[in-house]
């Protein structure tokens, strides 16, 4: 079992700049104390999330400037994989900007072929979306997974310098002249009966565990193995794992909990995506690691601190550390109940994206004020103090407010509910599409 403990040395601080020669400098002083002769380097990573929002504000920078720390990261600690668990994306229709910025970022962390790169998709992604494009991937060593246990093209094929071979469907072996060993994955890329294209004739925890299983009898027990999976993992005892409230267990998408005795005996590390916060859930025959989100995307996140891992392993010796992240802007939500309390505490928050919730109706000339005070504002009400119902003059008094909050409490008061995660996803497209048109 390897050690989790988080290292506290981050990046040097550098000014915005594209991919390129210019963008990948060498980390600073930074040197695992667990370094292995002749052992793999992977690097874990989950949840890019690209093209999500705050509100009305796009994050595209600072998703650029978290993803150049991630290429300076790979080189200067020459990682021989990229291991990315899934949420590539933060819709299954990304805009142009985020697609580029995807395609930028595994060409500068591939190098060339040099280094593998494995992408999985998530629940918000488009399976068929990166299974349409995993023919571009294969000459510069990227390897990109859409619909869980889909069959490659050919059961050998080359991968940037590595050759790839297909042990079973969802179960590969890379081998690379680089490496002294190589390096099995077992694949499974976020599963669903709509993606698996069957009704399942059994939990799916049950059913994931045979597909497990089968595939390690065709691996080697003697080469290192790593099961990238996007999926909601529980502790076999205690409470499951705390989550934000846009990604806790009732909405992922759906998922069935996977219990962590789910993962069969033969692997050496699971690494997962799915929740947005870094952490290792115990009782599994191995190492079981959620990466985390490389950026806060929610207030209600419980680790706003990000991080990616490190991890080292040959057959049967595992080490892992994680890599504090220094991009990004912090999410805060703060509650007010009038103007000077609310002007106070956004003065307290200044650098930090706010979420403000309203527990009394304000007019366009309060909300205006507040919006001049702080300059990534988002406004909606209190749904904890401030039913619809008792807004007056709504016209006036809704002005300005987040959009998705007012159908939250429009749909609350109508329905007594909260609607569900994939009805607000809806919504939030279609928002989407009416801005764009207008």
């Amino acid at each position: 079992m390897g050690s989790s403990t988080a290292l506290q040395c981050t990046a040097k601080d550098e000014p915005r700049r594209l991919f390129g020669a210019g963008a990948v400098s060498a980390v600073a002083n930074f040197a695992p104390h667990w370094h292995g002769y002749g052992m793999l380097r992977i690097l874990h990573t989950a949840d890019w999330h690209l093209g999500k929002r705050f509100g009305r504000f796009e994050r595209l920078e600072e998703q650029q400037r978290v993803l150049e720390e991630l290429v300076r990261l790979a080189r200067a600690w020459r990682a021989d994989a990229v291991l990315i668990a899934g949420d590539l994306f933060d819709t299954k229709t990304p805009p142009v900007e985020a697609q580029r910025l995807f395609y930028d970022a595994l060409f500068e962390l591939a190098q060339g072929g040099e280094r593998i790169v494995v992408a999985i998709a998530g629940n918000h992604d488009l399976p068929e979306w990166l299974d349409a494009r995993a023919r571009w991937g294969y000459p510069l060593g990227i390897l990109l997974a859409g619909l869980p246990f889909a069959a490659l093209p050919s059961a050998r094929l080359s991968l940037g310098q590595a050759v790839l071979e297909e042990l079973t469907p969802g179960v590969v072996r890379l081998l690379h002249p680089r490496w002294e060993e190589p390096l099995q994955l077992l694949l499974t890329p976020y599963v669903s009966e709509v993606r698996l294209g069957e009704r399942l004739q059994q939990p799916q925890a049950e059913y994931l565990h045979q597909r497990w299983r089968h595939g390690v009898q065709q691996l080697r027990p003697d080469v290192p193995t790593v099961l990238l999976a996007h999926l909601y993992c529980i502790p076999a005892e205690g409470e499951p794992p705390q989550e934000d409230e846009e990604e806790r267990p009732s909405a992922l998408g759906g998922a069935e909990a996977i219990g962590v005795n789910s993962f069969p005996e033969g692997i050496d590390y699971v690494a997962l995506g799915h929740l947005h916060r870094p952490m290792e859930l115990p009782g599994g025959c191995c190492p079981v690691v959620y990466a985390g989100s490389p950026l806060q995307y929610s207030a209600t996140d419980p680790a706003p601190e990000k991080s990616v891992v490190l991890l080292e392993l040959s057959a049967g010796e595992v080490h892992y550390e994680r890599y504090r992240l220094s991009e990004g802007c912090s999410i805060v939500q703060l509650r007010a109940q009038s103007l000077e309390e609310a002007l106070r505490l956004l003065e307290q928050h200044s650098a930090a994206y706010v979420r403000l919730l309203l527990s009394c109706p304000m007019g366009p000339g309060e909300l205006e004020q507040l919006r001049r005070a702080h300059e990534r504002l988002e406004i909606a009400l209190d749904p904890l103090s401030s039913p619809l119902s008792q807004i007056q003059q709504p016209q006036a008094r809704v002005e300005g407010l987040d959009p998705l909050e007012l159908f939250r409490a429009f749909y609350r008061e109508r329905e007594g509910t909260d609607p569900s995660p994939e009805l607000q996803e809806l919504f939030r497209e279609l928002w989407t599409l009416q801005q764009a048109a207008e």
